[in-house]
Formats: structure tokens, C-alpha cells, sequence
């Protein structure tokens, strides 16, 4: 993608995003998440007879905002800029009554995301340190094993002589 004024784009009928080629690093990442924002929020090709793009966009921003705030990441003033101009934009429609409804619903899946990744990683992080300790203590009964077989055969040289 060679635009330039599009970041970026989700498709719900092929379930793809993408990002402008043109943009630097941060912006790709920023632009990325957001479109994975769109794809986690946004998954069904009605999205747009059912919501205004305001609507959709005020969504994504706000998720992916989320998403940069808990990995720590910078926000873009582009970013910024673009959840402003969506939430005045749906402002000044008959859709204000959306704003909250869209709120809602972000921070429903974001704290659903949290909860399965947090879930996902202590499972992760548990069968780690479980098998990091089973290796740990095969490691020490190997260690112990040997010191028997070494002392062993002391004793045996020792008797021999």
C-alpha cells in the first residue's frame, strides 16, 4: 500500500490488514495495532450498515490505545489526532449516544483480551517453570549420580590396594 494519506486498512472479508509501506517504524507499529484493533472490534462485513465510521474508527483508536498503553509503547500524535477528529466527528452527529455504547464495548474487549492473555501466559509461564524445575532436578539427581559412581569407585580403587 503506496498512499498518501492512508495509514493503514482492515478487510473483514478477507480478514487482512495492512499498512503504508511509506511509514516509519513507529507509525508502521502504531498503524498495525490499530488495524488489529478494527479486526478484533470490527470482524463482520455489516460492520458498516450498522455503525457510522466514526463509530468504527473511535473503536479501533481507543482499543489500540489501550493496547500501546499496556505494552508501554508510544502513542503518535497522529494517533491522537485521529481519536480527537473521530470522537468530534461522531459528536457533532446524531450519534452521540454512540460514544458511550463504543466505549463500552472497547473496554468489554480489552478487559476480556487481558483476562484470556494473562490466562494464556501464567499457563505459559507455570509449564515453564514446572519443566524448568523437573530439568533442574534431573540435572541434580544426574550430578548426585555421578558423585556416587565417582565416590564408588574411589572406595573400590581404594579397597583394591
Amino acid at each position: 500500500m503506496n498512499s498518501l494519506a492512508l495509514r493503514g486498512l482492515y478487510s473483514p472479508i478477507e480478514n487482512k490488514t495492512e499498512h503504508n509501506s511509506i511509514l516509519e517504524s513507529t507509525q508502521k507499529l502504531s498503524t498495525t495495532i490499530h488495524e488489529i484493533a478494527h479486526s478484533i472490534l470490527h470482524n463482520n462485513t455489516t460492520v458498516l450498515e450498522t455503525k457510522p465510521v466514526a463509530q468504527i474508527e473511535l473503536e479501533a483508536d481507543s482499543l489500540s490505545l489501550m493496547i500501546h498503553e499496556r505494552l508501554g509503547l508510544e502513542i503518535t500524535s497522529a494517533h491522537q489526532s485521529h481519536l480527537i477528529s473521530q470522537y468530534e466527528n461522531l459528536k457533532l452527529t446524531d450519534n452521540q449516544d454512540k460514544i458511550v455504547e463504543s466505549l463500552d464495548n472497547v473496554s468489554n474487549t480489552y478487559n476480556d483480551m487481558i483476562s484470556e492473555f494473562t490466562e494464556t501466559l501464567n499457563k505459559y509461564l507455570s509449564n515453564n517453570i514446572s519443566n524448568g524445575l523437573r530439568e533442574l532436578q534431573s540435572n541434580e539427581v544426574q550430578e548426585i549420580s555421578k558423585e556416587t559412581f565417582s565416590y564408588e569407585i574411589e572406595v573400590e580403587t581404594e579397597c583394591m590396594s
